[in-house]
């Protein structure tokens, strides 16, 4: 599944990993901008109950349990 939120945050659920169901791989891709002409900058997190193994290495930051 994918979502655009507030301020262009983007959420990616995803299904059929092979990761188990209580784990299954959300991302969470979040831009920033410095200045209207500076480029937007992406910075990726993961949701609190993926597992860092099921993600890429830029994303494995997890994001804060709600």
């Amino acid at each position: 599944t994918l979502t655009v939120g507030a301020n262009g945050v983007i959420n990616l659920g995803t299904q059929n990993t092979g990761a188990p169901p209580a784990n299954t791989p959300a991302l969470t891709l979040i831009p920033a901008q410095t200045a209207n002409d500076a480029p937007v900058t992406w910075t990726c997190q993961r949701s609190a109950a993926t597992l860092a193994k099921h993600v890429p290495a830029n994303c494995r930051t997890a994001a804060a349990a709600p």
